[in-house]
């Protein structure tokens, strides 16, 4: 279902009730997690029960954990997207309740896996407690064994030796359970709960008396009415001593895997409280019965019961751990001192199969929790790092381009003042006024932080089209290509706003017997309905939002000109504007705006038609002023000629242009050319450049001979460098064969034998007949890959579907010769190109940022049907990553955040140090080591004793999957298509009485008639409707790379500034000049907010600047901040300390010598010092001598015989700035990669 129908079909009804049942008894309590979703039943509510939601948050019955907009991914989403909707939905609570509703816990249970970094900025967000649930089974199994589900974790030692204990939490993991409460035997169902009427098909299931999500909860009472008696029976005088003995019994089970004694019991599960009334009503039985006989001698001797929060539970086990040590320590010879986990994270997830062929063992295996059983397999949640690309590459892009617009909008509204009050209409309000920038930003905000939602960007979404009110206008997105153009990924070749939501609108669902024409999924271009709400709300927030950014950067331009500044903007984000006045007035404007801290320094690439052309810098003084730029054909990314029509129709889009397509537009019929402009703009600042097209002539550029003069250029290889590296290409073999950094002095220094090729694994799929106890079944005869899972037939890659005997090579430079390119067709539908950037024979440029790395971009797709493609690097010659009898070594990182050490292994060791084999063969071995890529992955020289070790790093513009299987290898997975289904519930059925889509048939008896529903032979063996595929997707996308090789020092010292500059591209506008002549020519070239020459150091990254407005419309809101202010985040990205001087770097000419600094907790909710600082809880910890756990001396010896800590993050951190600094005496030090964030005030 898409957002709106999960809102409407469950998250309502949860919401009503829950607050009405809640008002009934103040023992009852609640916990929200997703803002995006209460947020919404708020500010739908009535007044009164506004109100009650007052009271309920007020006194503590009502509350909120991780708070976030959404729960969010910990695999694929980008790090600045996590701030950013954990952000919103505390500033949401904060503004709508108040300081009361600040989320003090996590509550991670559903993404498929954790990461370090999401653990980090989860204690930087001020959390006492961070819980955890999709655990690797064999991690959870151990944990369990050994009474270590929870602990201290220290994700990061860099953060650690910055901030301390502030930078470590108090984690708890669940037990086998999950987050669900515990479920019921069958049997047992049948003999104490099921009614008389229903014995033979009697849902049932555990402690859940609302219904389940196959219908809304009316349905479930209605069907009450008619038959007589509940599917879902509530607790009565005849079943609750056996519901009281089942929890009780369970619990005591499962407090043998905790070290304290109290027991967190998760009262529901997914799609659970439709009727929050019926739940509390049963549940309460249960505990005034176990309550009335818990005293001595009694039925529950011992046992206490109470409805409780997160932090009734964190609070327990912290009293218990602490404030008791002295009474624990004299009862058991020792106080409670908790393990610590340093570094490392619980990614990929994996599960198991506990259904095995013969299902003999059922019974003993847990999936969640435990060893592996010979008839077991693993499921590996690694698929996901590539489901749904597209969707992907849409959410970057448009992240990207939410961090850029805030930092504009900032920039221009903080120099001309924010307006509090405007008019009284919204319309009547400028641009600048608090009201209006909340209005603007709102929609695509809330759409970023939807799509980092665990099931949204991960692809892990259902197809769509299924059950709920769909009778208004339902708007779609059609799949095609995504992600960047050819010439560039800085999203420079956008449509219209309007041409490009039009584009989107493909039908509309009428009713829930609607034709759904999103299905069958499979079709060109179609991704299934959930996914293309996901795009139309991406897509429909930008284009809310980017009038507002226009006039901003127009307000900001003109400020100190004549032009009237109240008038429309004359910039618009639309490059098909740029083509027409350049085709109509022969003139127009690039403007270029730079989200950074630091000057851009970058080639940028507009969409322009073919012609003849002169650039300058806007302004009547710079005539003279020489700028260069370059011309391009377009087109590199083009399936080949046979295929064309293929990828035309998977490319259907909004963004996808004429040019990169090398097709005409336009009336006049006059085909697209890509030209690229040397920038250098100023941090937070605006470039203009004036292009003159003087009428129309074709691109002219050539295939230049193969350089000559250096002894590895022989005539079988083609060569092409800039400043910084050479390119070496295999004529033969039509491959990349090596990488020179040529700024070292030695070419045996800079040179890195690399080869590069593209292949594919096949989905493991096999599946057979046979027989158990129930007749004859059919079934899968290993995991399977699907939306979740990754499971290949073979440990090693195959050769592409349809490739050529040896990639074709056109190798392309323009007449100017500051861009190079090598275009490369390897199938008919999948193409590369390795560009390089200011390589001018007699004027190279010599700017790193510009210039100091290969731009590397894959094109592929449609792909065939169970197809995984890869690109593979093989730096084996110069590179040796393979220390002693392990497997090749590399790094991957968490989030863009934080990297990690990986090691290519079937085993994994345990926190005790035994090694355990979790992989039973290699195609299984293969899925375990892929890591999720989000920006950056590197494989580095091992042997010290090599004299100059080589490191080559891959920045990552979109999130994918990367491994190394050997020594000197980086293989990242880029795109999947799988034909079944992994049951791991992307898969949903739908509840269609029409009988057009109606379900397989689940009748297990050999001879069952499947007609219609038919799949290889047979009844589909994963159980889904033969149209829902979630993976069979016929699409094409474009990733891009940039590629760092070299010396290790050489690649270190330009790596994070790139990371970046990749991640942050700039903001383009195109201007009205022939409309607008008077005040246009009166346009600075350059605008500098910070001043002339002013920056940041080069180790200190501009993470974020945006506006701090009141999130809440609600009429309850709470006040909102007494001034405007600004959110300002720094972070740095050096592998040593950094200071950032406020004057000096220039931010004081922006932000005003007099403006004030308050250090706040990550999400902003939280003052770091004064008066409310945040304090946070202590806990003691026994220090690890090595790399395991002693748990004899953790849980036996007293405390004294280990290094013991006290935890104590109540004293806000040294480097902590103290209350109202003011901006001119400002001077902060950041330690490595420390993230700060201030409210600024003027």
């Amino acid at each position: 279902r898409t957002s709106d129908q999960y809102f409407d079909f469950f998250v309502n009804d949860i919401y009503t009730t829950a607050v009405a049942a809640l008002a009934e008894d103040s023992r009852r309590k609640f916990q929200a997690v997703e803002m995006i979703y209460f947020s919404k039943w708020y500010d739908g509510a009535s007044p009164e029960q506004q109100q009650l939601a007052q009271t309920l948050v007020a006194n503590g019955q009502l509350q909120f954990a991780v708070g976030g907009w959404a729960m969010p991914d910990e695999a694929t989403t980008d790090y600045p997207d996590i701030i950013e909707t954990m952000t919103t939905g505390h500033q949401w609570l904060l503004d709508t309740f108040g300081e009361v509703a600040r989320p003090r816990f996590g509550f991670q249970v559903d993404p498929f896996g954790a990461s370090s970094a999401f653990a980090a900025l989860s204690a930087l967000m001020g959390f006492n407690g961070h819980i955890v649930a999709r655990l690797n089974y064999f991690d959870k199994g151990w944990m369990q064994d050994n009474k270590q589900l929870e602990f201290v974790w220290r994700p990061d030692a860099d953060w650690y030796a910055a901030r301390g204990d502030d930078a470590a939490i108090f984690t708890h993991i669940m037990d086998q359970f999950q987050y669900s409460s515990p479920g019921i035997p069958l049997q047992a169902q049948l003999d104490n709960l099921c009614a008389l009427s229903n014995q033979t098909d009697c849902p049932g299931g555990g402690f859940f008396w609302d219904g389940d999500d196959s219908s809304p909860a009316w349905w479930w009472s209605e069907q009450q009415q008619q038959q007589g008696y509940s599917a879902y029976p509530a607790v009565n005088s005849s079943n609750v001593e056996f519901y009281s003995d089942f929890m009780v019994n369970s619990s005591r089970s499962r407090a043998e895997w905790f070290r304290s004694p109290n027991l967190l019991w998760c009262f529901g599960t997914d799609f659970q409280w439709f009727n929050a009334s019926e739940m509390f009503y049963s549940m309460d039985q249960i505990v005034d019965y176990i309550e009335a006989r818990n005293g001595a001698g009694q039925r529950y001797e011992g046992v206490t019961i109470q409805y409780g929060m997160l932090e009734d539970y964190f609070s327990a086990v912290h009293e218990w751990s602490t404030e008791n040590a002295a009474t624990i320590a004299e009862q058991s010879g020792a106080p409670v001192d908790w393990s610590v986990r340093d570094d490392g994270d619980f990614l990929p997830y994996n599960t198991l199969n506990c259904a095995g062929a013969s299902q003999t063992f059922n019974e003993t295996c847990s999936g969640n929790a435990g060893p592996q059983f010979e008839e077991s397999w693993p499921q590996t949640w690694s698929g996901f790092f590539t489901s749904h690309m597209g969707l992907k590459l849409s959410m970057r892009r448009k992240s990207e381009q939410l961090r850029a617009s805030k930092a504009l909008l900032a920039t221009a509204a903080w120099q001309q003042g924010i307006e509090q009050v405007g008019g009284s209409t919204e319309e009547q309000q400028p641009w600048n006024s608090a009201e209006r920038l909340n209005s603007a930003i709102s929609g695509l905000r809330s759409s970023v932080g939807l799509l980092t939602h665990h099931d949204s960007q991960t692809g892990t979404m259902g197809p769509g089209c299924g059950n709920g009110d769909t009778s208004h206008e339902r708007r779609r997105v059609v799949h095609g290509l995504w992600g960047a153009s050819d010439a560039s990924s800085t999203s420079n070749f956008l449509m219209s706003a309007d041409d490009a939501l039009d584009a989107v609108r493909l039908g509309r669902s009428e009713s829930d017997s609607d034709t759904c024409p999103y299905l069958p999924m499979g079709a060109f271009g179609n991704a299934g309905a959930v996914d293309a709400d996901y795009e139309y709300r991406l897509e429909e927030g930008w284009r809310a939002l980017a009038p507002t950014v226009s006039q901003a950067a127009y307000d900001l331009l003109t400020s100190n000109t004549s032009a009237d500044t109240t008038e429309a903007s004359h910039l618009e984000m639309d490059s098909q504007q740029l083509r027409d006045n350049l085709l109509s007035d022969g003139t127009g404007t690039v403007t270029v705006f730079n989200p950074l801290g630091w000057t851009l320094n970058r080639w940028v690439a507009v969409e322009v038609p073919e012609g003849k052309y002169s650039v300058r810098l806007s302004g009547s003084d710079d005539d003279a002023t020489p700028v260069l730029f370059d011309m391009m054909p377009a087109g590199a990314l083009d399936c080949a000629s046979s295929h064309h029509h293929i990828c035309e129709k998977a490319q259907q889009r909004r963004g996808y242009s004429a040019a990169n397509a090398g097709q005409s537009a336009g009336d006049e019929a006059v085909a697209n050319a890509v030209m690229y402009i040397r920038v250098e703009v100023p941090p937070l600042g605006l470039q203009t450049f004036t292009l003159e097209y003087h009428g129309y002539q074709p691109v002219n550029f050539t295939s230049v001979p193969v350089p000559s003069g250096l002894e590895e250029d022989a005539s079988s290889n083609i060569a092409f460098g800039n400043h910084f590296f050479r390119l070496i290409f295999s004529s033969t073999s039509g491959k990349l064969k090596a990488i020179r950094d040529l700024t070292q002095s030695s070419r045996h220094d800079g040179r890195v034998a690399v080869t590069q090729s593209l292949y594919e694994y096949d989905s493991f799929s096999a599946f057979d007949n046979y027989s158990s106890p129930d007749g004859w079944n059919l079934g899968y005869t290993g995991a399977r890959s699907g939306s979740y899972l990754l499971h290949s037939n073979s440990a090693s890659p195959g050769s592409i579907t349809d490739a050529f005997d040896r990639p074709t090579l056109s190798f392309v430079s323009s007449e100017a010769g500051y861009v190079q390119e090598l275009r490369q067709q390897f199938s008919p539908t999948a193409t590369q190109v390795w560009r390089l950037y200011g390589g001018h024979a007699t004027d190279p440029d010599t700017n790193a940022m510009a210039a100091g790395f290969v731009d590397y971009f894959l094109a592929v797709g449609p792909l065939a049907g169970n197809k995984e493609h890869v690109t593979l690097f093989d730096a084996s010659k110069s590179i040796n990553t393979v220390e002693g009898k392990t497997g090749s070594t590399f790094q991957s990182d968490n989030n863009g955040l934080l990297m990690q050490q990986r090691t290519y292994s079937a085993n994994r060791t345990l926190p005790d140090g035994t090694v355990t084999k979790v992989a039973p063969d290699d195609t299984y071995e293969l899925a375990l080591n892929y890591y999720p890529i989000v920006r950056s992955a590197n494989i580095q020289e091992t042997s010290d004793t090599v004299e100059t070790p080589k490191k080559f790093t891959l920045l990552s513009a979109q999130a994918g999957a990367v491994t190394s299987r050997s020594s000197g290898q980086l293989e990242v997975m880029v795109m999947r298509k799988s034909l079944q289904d992994d049951s791991k519930g992307a898969c949903q059925v739908f509840n269609d009485t029409t009988g057009q889509y109606a379900t397989i048939p689940n009748d297990p008896s050999e001879g069952t008639s499947c007609e219609g529903y038919a799949s290889m032979g047979t009844c589909r063996p994963d159980a889904c409707p033969s149209y829902a595929i979630p993976m069979n997707i016929s699409e094409r996308v474009i990733t891009n790379f940039w590629v760092l090789t070299g010396p290790v020092s050489a690649v270190e010292q330009r790596e994070q500034i790139q990371a970046q500059v990749l991640n942050n591209p700039p903001l383009l506008f195109y201007g009205l000049a022939g409309n607008d002549s008077s005040s246009f020519a009166e346009w600075p070239s350059t605008v500098a907010p910070l001043g002339d020459g002013n920056a940041l150091p080069d180790s200190i990254h501009l993470l974020n600047l945006g506006v701090r407005v009141n999130t809440s419309g609600a009429p309850n809101a709470q006040a909102p901040p007494q001034k405007p202010m600004l959110v300002l985040r720094v972070q740095n990205i050096a592998n040593d300390t950094a200071t950032l001087g406020m004057q000096d770097s220039g931010l004081c000419n922006l932000l005003g010598l007099t403006s004030t600094f308050e250090e706040r907790s990550v999400s902003t909710i939280w003052p770091l010092s004064g008066a409310g600082a945040l304090s946070r809880w202590t806990w003691n910890t026994v220090e690890r001598s090595d790399d395991t756990v002693d748990l004899n001396r953790l849980n036996q010896a007293p405390s004294s015989s280990g290094k013991r800590r006290s935890h104590d993050s109540a004293a806000a951190p040294s480097s902590t700035l103290s209350a109202e600094l003011t901006c001119s005496s400002a001077s902060l030090d950041l330690a490595k990669r420390d993230l700060r964030t201030f409210y600024v005030s003027s």
